[in-house]
């Protein structure tokens, strides 16, 4: 009676199956990371757009916990050693100045004296020459954009520049002394941080000093820095941007879009 033979498997087919296997689970790897890292550069922008839009809330309920000692001086710098009446002193709480450089952001309470009375300006008119702005270094409170994103520039369109250049942008947003209205400013002269003063706000506020409107609508690329993103996104603050609801989040699909260009001076932006 001859022997009974199992069947099996050959050295070649397992080897064909492990190998299809690892490529199986390799497959279901790689698709997880990239899930996983768009859903990580989404929420890098989202994260953006929200510390952006808290600046407006900010504006609407300012806390000034400091005693009666504290005030500023002729240039809205903090000075000690005085005794002003909290609501008839005369150095006024009235914004922030939100300083992005690439991947790092820093946000600053902007203090204000009037310094002048000329009259029969307008509203920006005003605060321009009649007032005096710096900042607290004291109030700085530094953030960094979520999983090395960083802001960029878009390649086409109004504000456009290589995608590649380090990019740095300033935005002021101010609740004006004299009619209580909200503005935002936008500059790409990004001063040092030990360097904002008097003059920053002052070339920012002066839009005829600008090369770029500083009402003007601003479109900030988020740069994925590896993230491998479906579409890249932008962090986009309309003109004469006075509120959250002004700050959108835009794909680069939709920016492309005539819906989209005719808002922006018919040219499409790409990030």
């Amino acid at each position: 009676m001859g022997a009974r033979i199992s069947p099996g498997f050959t050295i070649i087919e397992t080897m064909l199956f492990l190998a299809v296997t690892g490529l199986l689970v390799m497959g279901v790897l790689i698709g997880t990371g990239s899930a996983l890292n768009r859903q990580r550069y989404t929420d890098s922008v989202e994260t953006f757009k929200n510390l952006v839009q808290t600046q407006y809330a900010e504006l609407g309920s300012v806390k000034n916990s400091r005693s009666n000692t504290w005030s500023c001086d002729a240039s809205a710098l903090p000075a000690t050693g005085g005794a002003e009446i909290r609501g008839q002193s005369g150095c006024l709480i009235v914004g922030k100045y939100m300083r992005i450089d690439k991947g790092d952001i820093t946000i600053y309470t902007v203090l204000a004296r009037k310094t002048g009375t000329t009259p029969d300006l307008t509203d920006i008119q005003t605060m321009d020459t009649n007032y005096t702005y710096n900042v607290s270094q004291d109030s700085a409170e530094n953030r960094k954009m979520e999983w090395g994103t960083q802001i960029a520039y878009a390649s086409t369109g109004i504000d456009a520049k290589s995608p590649t250049s380090p990019r740095a942008l300033g935005i002021l947003f101010i609740r004006s002394p004299e009619s209580g209205s909200i503005y935002t400013f936008t500059s790409s002269t990004v001063p040092a941080k030990i360097a904002i003063n008097s003059a920053t706000f002052k070339s920012i506020i002066n839009e005829s000093t600008n090369t770029f409107p500083g009402q003007g609508a601003r479109t900030i690329c988020v740069q994925s820095s590896g993230l491998f993103p479906t579409s890249d996104m932008a962090v986009a603050i309309n003109q004469s941007a006075a509120n959250s609801s002004a700050v959108e989040i835009q794909s680069t699909d939709f920016m492309q879009t005539p819906e989209y260009t005719s808002s922006h001076g018919g040219i499409g932006t790409k990030c």
